[in-house]
């Protein structure tokens, strides 16, 4: 059951993260035809709030081994990271994507930090 529960947080965290960065577009708007695909610091900001997000979630239902499940979350977001700048290539400007790489992992353990600095102590 330990096991389910870890797949299950790390998913979550995951998807979360996901579903945040899918919702950049309705907090911009919509792109205009002819101007930049909207990748700035913005979008990065954006991107770093969502890791530290799904890095909590993990922490916080993965109930033990926090930092392990957090971890494995960033480290989904390199191999995301990886596979988006394949796919997209000349889509995405290339900093973009190695960014997110680099501080995509850090974010979701401060995250994970966050939650442990939150979690309530037992007597």
């Amino acid at each position: 059951m330990k096991i389910v529960r870890s797949i299950l947080s790390i998913v979550a965290g995951f998807v979360l993260i996901l579903a945040l960065l899918r919702l950049w577009p309705l907090v911009t708007g919509p792109d205009i035809p002819g101007e930049s695909l909207g990748f700035g610091f913005p979008l990065l900001f954006w991107t770093i709030g969502a890791s530290v997000a799904g890095g909590y979630a993990a922490a916080l239902l993965a109930g033990t081994r926090e930092y392990a499940h957090a971890a494995t979350v960033g480290f989904l977001l390199v191999m995301a990271s990886f596979v988006s700048m394949h796919q997209q290539a000349l889509a995405r400007p290339s900093w973009y994507e190695i960014t997110v790489g680099g501080i995509g992992p850090i974010s979701a353990m401060i995250g994970c930090a966050l939650r442990i600095l939150t979690k309530q102590k037992r007597r």
